[in-house]
């Protein structure tokens, strides 16, 4: 059979049947993405309607082939399935096994509204698993007409092809005796009977181990199907949110729906913060940085939200909202909190001490640590601040980052800790004092050289016995003050001060150990005698002009015990 002359102004006919169809394909797509109630798909099937309607005025019928792979007038493509993103107009057609599709005039909004509801609305009930000829026959529509592969199968070949008459298949292919065969044989091994009240559903002939009337699946096809819709079922609800929010973002084009897309990420960060779903969050975020160079659809505006949205996980309450994470039940592996981490900047270093002061587990808080020193040596006052708190174990960790800045100017806070209730505390703050400020001026280790705990005052002794710093005698004095009270510590106590004396004060003490030297009296003889001898030994290790003054005058003046050895010490030099 030729084909069918077609009309002079079949270009335009054409390019009408174009711009109908490519909006068809908006309207779907946005139908299977947000259903037919939504403000875009209303959009969208109101520009669908006027270009319908428009077409119909002047060319009377929109009848079209259905191809797997495009839909066909005049044998020129008006829809092609590269024109779609995602699931093809053309296919779904042509997969349940429709062939020709018909517009006539007089074609009402709601029975277009019906064809798309049909196509791709969200079915539920007993109809939710119907294929699309199905449920095209349940609508009834007076001014939309289909014919299927079964219908052609059905029909008796004659030279003429009876629906022709019918006006179906006005200009048929030079291949449908081919066609017709190839559904006869199809039919004739097993494609099973047509139901009484229409085709067969797809889902029934592909549960049934065959194929659609007019649509050859193989085994590898249907287990490719099978895969995907067993990994689909298994992704949990958060992971086909997230799913979801990516095609939308890389793939819509417009504006406003990228902006609403944007717009609810922030809530979807506060939610997965809560949770503790560290690795979706990571995701999520990653997806909004790159989401930009993806979609060429997106404006400078949409940038612009992306990066402020990228910027909301430093502000204060999504910050801490990690607290609540960490000790959520339902908390991930942490395997992926340092990553979020990372995009934390200066402006997150108070509220993240917050949450590092409310975690109690040991590898959080060392996460944290190293995250607050990065970005606490840009702003350290929120972490010096924090010194201040009564609990031991966020102190702790706070003198451990301001010891890894190493910035001098942090010493005279870490001093301040002196008060602290905790000897480990204090302790820890005197090797953060050696860290960051390594020589000169001791006096944020002198705070420490009275403490009432014993380990705590040897630590800060033996840093200041070292000789890198430096001290007047007259910060010592106030730690010199009760004589007796010297006389009485042990003989290694007493070596220990007298040589951090000797390192940082230098001649400046000679005067504290001459009068060592030359006290007499009769109470606690013995321990005084001792100390003087020690003092000795200091001003001989000392070894300048003014620590022999001292020992001369020990020679002249002190006890005999003491008048011998400054003696013997003068004799050897």
């Amino acid at each position: 059979m030729e084909p069918a002359e077609p009309a002079l102004d079949a270009d335009h006919e054409i390019s009408s049947a174009r711009q109908v169809f490519r909006e068809l394909d908006k309207t779907c797509r946005a139908t299977r993405t947000y259903g037919l109630a939504n403000a875009v798909t209303k959009r969208f099937f109101e520009q669908l309607n006027s270009l319908m309607l428009s077409h119909l005025e002047s060319w009377p019928v929109l009848a079209v082939l259905v191809e797997r792979a495009e839909l066909l007038l005049y044998d020129e493509a008006v829809y092609k399935s590269e024109d779609s993103i995602g699931d093809s107009l053309a296919f779904r057609l042509f997969g349940d096994g429709v062939r020709e599709v018909r517009f006539e005039h007089g074609l009402s909004p709601e029975e277009l509204h019906a064809f798309v509801d049909a196509l791709w609305g969200h079915a539920e009930g007993e109809d939710a698993d119907d294929d699309v000829v199905t449920r095209l026959w349940d609508k009834d529509l007076a001014t939309i007409s289909f014919l299927t592969a079964e219908d052609i199968v059905q029909a008796p070949w004659t030279p003429e092809l009876t629906p022709q008459e019918n006006g179906f298949f006005a200009s048929p292919p030079a291949s449908f005796k081919g066609l017709v065969e190839k559904e006869k044989s199809r039919a004739a091994s097993g494609g099973g009977a047509r139901p009484a009240n229409g085709p067969p559903a797809a889902g029934e002939n592909l549960k049934q181990g065959g194929g659609l009337v007019g649509f050859e699946v193989t085994d590898d096809d249907r287990k490719t199907v099978a895969d995907e819709l067993t990994a689909e079922r298994g992704m949990d609800d958060i992971s086909y949110v997230l799913s979801m929010v990516k095609a939308i973002l890389e793939c819509e084009a417009a504006p406003d729906v990228l902006s609403r897309g944007l717009s609810v990420v922030p809530g979807m960060i506060d939610a997965l913060l809560t949770d503790g779903n560290w690795p979706s969050l990571t995701e999520l975020l990653a997806v909004i940085e790159g989401v930009a160079d993806v979609n060429p659809d997106f404006e400078p505006t949409h940038r612009i939200m992306a990066q402020r949205v990228l910027q909301s996980v430093s502000l204060p309450i999504q910050v801490g909202l990690i607290e609540k994470g960490l000790n959520s039940p339902t908390a991930k592996p942490l395997a992926s909190l340092p990553p979020l981490l990372s995009r934390l900047d200066e402006h997150a270093v108070a509220p993240l001490c917050g949450v590092l002061a409310g975690v109690e587990p040991d590898e959080p808080r060392a996460i944290l640590r190293e995250s607050l020193v990065r970005i606490g040596r840009s702003n350290p006052e929120p972490v010096l601040k924090g010194l201040a708190d009564e609990r031991p174990a966020y102190v702790r960790d706070l003198i451990a980052i301001i010891g890894a800045w190493q910035l001098p100017q942090t010493a005279d806070a870490l001093a301040m800790v002196v008060s602290h209730a905790s000897p480990e505390v204090r302790a820890d703050a005197i090797s953060a004092i050696a860290r960051v400020h390594p020589s000169g001026d001791g006096a944020p280790l002198l705070a420490y050289a009275s403490d009432k705990d014993e380990d705590v005052r040897q630590h800060a002794l033996r840093t200041l016995a070292t000789g890198r710093y430096t001290l007047p005698f007259e910060a010592w004095a106030p730690h010199l003050t009760d004589r007796e009270a010297i006389v009485d510590l042990t003989r290694a106590q007493k070596r220990l001060l007298f040589q951090a004396l000797r390192a940082t004060a230098g001649d400046g003490a000679v005067p504290f150990w001459e009068e060592l030297l030359t006290g007499r009296g009769w109470k606690q003889r013995t321990k005084k005698e001792e100390t003087a001898l020690l003092a000795i030994k200091v001003l001989v290790s000392l070894g300048t002009p003014r620590a022999r003054e001292a020992l001369d005058l020990g020679r002249r003046e002190g006890s005999s015990p003491v008048r011998k050895a400054c003696a013997a010490e003068l004799e050897k030099a």
